[in-house]
């Protein structure tokens, strides 16, 4: 009886222990985890007042550039592109704060890929506004000053920091955007349109070359299909119809079984060109396959060489 008794105390002292033991590492790993926690919200802020700095940093900076600067804003109209030379001629109209009618004023191009940094000089515009044009290679950014040269001989720079002529980064990016668009599929029906809105600066030599749809499914690439054709310029009702009648959330989507919604409040700019899609196509190899085993791609080339591939997110 006495040995029953002594094995029942053991027991519950195991037991006991391996409670006391899982009680005690769960606590251990409830502390790791908050100060883990703890030290990932203390980097967030440290993150956070450099970035604070930063800011304020460059605030100040860009204040006192605007302070020692006679330069009030720089505007480039690209006029042509050349694919050989890999060249584009633009005009860059620069307005100073205030100008001498007596002086003249010239743009001193700076090229860290070249040592031909000598000055073109402005010609007069309107107002306090000059202008001159220049043949550049597109693959460069650029930086520049403009110098005011008296009658008496005497010159000074209208600007204590150069000012950023980013050729290159224009030209070669952001230049297209998919406000909306939508892409549906039931039984082989597949249907797709969208909104391109392209920066082609209103010039043919940047404007729209080519756009392609393709669709990827489990058995590989089922369309290829060039659409350049089927582009226009206005939107259809139909397609009015797909955004207004389906149900957005917050972030513009809709979706439900067969078809998915995306829309974005579209920002209209001289220097872009609008080209909408919307058609449907009767793809045999996708009679047995849902919307989320697909994969729809848009290719989009300029006349400039610069392209970009877009998915259409169902």
């Amino acid at each position: 009886m006495k040995d029953n008794r002594d094995k029942l105390i053991v027991l519950l002292l195991m037991v006991g222990l391996v409670v006391v033991m899982t009680f005690g590492f769960s606590i251990i790993n409830s502390v790791n985890q908050t100060h883990q926690q703890l030290n990932n919200e203390v980097q967030f802020l440290h993150q956070l007042v450099r970035d604070m700095e930063y800011n304020i940093s460059e605030t100040i900076n860009r204040d006192l550039e605007e302070v020692n600067s006679d330069i009030h804003s720089v505007d480039v109209q690209y006029l042509s592109a050349e694919l050989d030379s890999q060249e584009v001629t633009a005009d860059i109209f620069v307005t100073l704060k205030e100008t001498n009618p007596d002086a003249t004023y010239a743009l001193k191009l700076i090229d860290a890929q070249s040592q031909d940094n000598k000055p073109h000089v402005l010609t007069y515009v309107s107002d306090t506004t000059y202008k001159v044009t220049l043949s550049l290679p597109v693959t460069n950014n650029y930086t520049f000053n403009v110098t005011e040269e008296s009658t008496d001989g005497s010159k000074r720079l209208m600007s204590t920091v150069e000012s950023d002529l980013p050729i290159h980064d224009e030209l070669s990016y952001n230049r297209f955007d998919f406000l909306q668009h939508h892409i549906g599929l039931d039984n082989g029906k597949l249907t797709a349109g969208f909104e391109l809105n392209i920066k082609d600066f209103q010039l043919a030599d940047f404007g729209l070359q080519s756009v392609t749809l393709e669709v990827w499914s489990h058995e590989g690439q089922v369309v290829n299909q060039d659409i350049t054709e089927q582009l226009t310029r206005e939107l259809s009702p139909a397609m009015e119809e797909y955004y207004t009648g389906a149900s957005m959330d917050a972030e513009g989507y809709a979706y439900d079984n067969t078809a998915s919604y995306h829309y974005e409040e579209p920002v209209y700019e001289e220097e872009r060109t609008r080209y909408y899609y919307d058609a449907s196509l009767d793809v045999e190899a996708l009679k047995e396959t849902n919307l989320e085993q697909i994969e729809v791609f848009i290719t989009v080339k300029m006349n400039d060489g610069v392209f970009e591939t877009f998915t259409l997110h169902w």
